[in-house]
C-alpha cells in the first residue's frame, strides 16, 4: 500500500518542529542567564601524603601572629623555560655549553650538566633550576659575612648568573641551619653554631613565598657558607598574567588552629630516618604547633593560578619512633 503525503501537512509539520526548537533554545538560554554567577574557588589539590589523625594538638608554642584580612589569587603564564635563559645560567655558572639530555616520568625534559665543580639540572616545563656546589658543607671559609650581607650576596647570585631579573626578587628571609645531633642533615638552628644560612626570597608580584606539592622549600631558596660562597640554589621561573586576581578572605590565627586537625595537610617530614611515606594511618599521637606563616601555593606543573595558603611547622610523636619528628603541614588560607 502506497502513503500518499501531503505537501500542506510537511509544510505545516516543519515549520512547527523549527518553532519548537527555536523555543527550546530560547528557554535554555534564559534558564542559564538565571543561574547565579559563582566566582571559582580554589580546587582541594593539596594532595594528602598520610592518612589519619594528627593525635592531639598542642598549639600553645605557636606565634600569635595577625594576618591581612584578604590576599588576590594570582595569576600566572605557563610558560616553559627558553633555551637562551638556561645557556646563560650554565654560562654563568662555568659549565661547558653542550648539556646531557633526560626525561623525568613527572617534570618532563631534564637538561643537566655535571663536573668537578658541581652539577646544574633545569627542568623547562616546569621552569625550574636547581644548582649544587661540589664543595664539602665543612668547607673552611673565609670571614664571616653578616646578615645582611649574606642576604645581599645571594641576590647577587641570582642576578649575575641571569636567574631573575631585579624587579623580580621580593622579600628576604634567613635561617641558620646547624648540623643535625640525630640524623644525617640540617636543622635550624642558632647563629652561632650555624655551618650554612638559608636565604629564601619572595617574588615582588607575590609579597609572600611561593611553595609547590613537590617540596616543602620556597621556590627560591639559595644556602650559602659563612663567607658568602653558594652551596646550592632553586629556583622556580615565574611569568605574571597582568590580569588581576580575585581577593578571597583569609582566615584568622584562632581559626586556623581551630581547624588545624580537620583542615591541614601533613606534606612532609625533616629527619632523614624517617620518610612520610613509612608513616602508617593514625601513627601521630601528638603534634606541636610551632609556626604558621602564609605562602602561596602553585596546585601543580599544569597550574597557572597560585593560592594563599598557611604553611605551618611542628613536631609530632609517631608511633615506634624514639624521638620528636619536624612535621610540615599546609592549608588552604581562604576562609569559606
Amino acid at each position: 500500500m502506497k502513503i500518499k503525503f501531503n505537501k500542506k501537512i510537511l509544510i505545516s509539520f516543519a515549520f512547527l518542529s523549527l518553532l519548537s526548537i527555536t523555543a527550546m533554545i530560547w528557554l535554555i538560554s534564559k534558564t542559564k542567564k538565571a543561574q547565579p554567577i559563582t566566582s571559582p574557588k580554589p580546587n582541594p589539590t593539596i594532595e594528602a601524603k598520610y592518612q589519619g589523625s594528627f593525635g592531639e594538638i598542642i598549639t600553645s608554642e605557636a606565634n600569635n601572629l595577625q594576618f591581612p584580612e584578604k590576599l588576590p589569587l594570582i595569576e600566572t603564564v605557563n610558560q616553559t623555560l627558553t633555551d637562551s635563559y638556561v645557556y646563560n645560567i650554565a654560562s654563568s655558572l662555568g659549565f661547558p655549553e653542550t648539556p646531557q639530555y633526560t626525561n623525568d616520568a613527572t617534570r618532563g625534559k631534564v637538561w643537566y650538566w655535571v663536573d668537578k665543580k658541581g652539577s646544574l639540572f633545569v627542568f623547562p616545563e616546569i621552569r625550574n633550576v636547581q644548582y649544587s656546589s661540589a664543595l664539602p658543607y665543612n668547607q673552611a671559609v673565609g670571614k664571616q659575612l653578616s646578615d645582611v650581607m649574606l642576604i645581599e650576596a645571594a641576590r647577587k647570585f641570582l642576578l649575575e648568573n641571569s636567574f631573575l631579573t631585579d624587579n623580580e626578587i621580593g622579600k628576604p628571609e634567613i635561617t641558620y641551619l646547624v648540623r643535625s645531633t640525630r640524623y644525617e642533615g640540617f636543622d635550624p638552628g642558632d647563629r652561632e653554631n650555624a655551618l650554612l644560612f638559608k636565604v629564601t626570597f619572595s617574588l615582588q608580584k607575590s609579597d609572600y613565598s611561593i611553595f609547590t606539592q613537590d617540596n616543602t622549600e620556597p621556590t627560591t631558596t639559595i644556602v650559602l657558607f659563612a663567607d658568602g660562597t653558594v652551596w646550592s640554589a632553586q629556583v622556580t621561573k615565574f611569568t605574571f598574567s597582568n590580569k588581576t586576581g580575585k581577593e578571597i578572605a583569609l582566615k584568622t590565627y584562632e581559626e586556623v588552629l581551630d581547624s588545624f586537625a580537620q583542615k591541614a595537610v601533613l606534606m612532609g617530614v625533616t629527619n632523614a630516618e624517617i620518610m612520610l611515606r613509612d608513616i602508617s594511618k593514625d601513627s601521630l599521637k601528638n603534634t606541636s604547633v610551632k609556626n604558621i606563616k602564609l605562602a602561596y601555593l602553585l596546585g601543580s606543573n599544569q597550574s597557572t593560578t597560585l593560592y594563599p595558603i598557611f604553611v605551618i611547622t611542628g613536631e609530632s610523636e609517631v608511633t615506634g619512633y624514639p624521638q620528636k619528628v619536624k612535621t610540615i603541614f599546609y592549608m588552604y588560607a581562604e576562609d569559606k
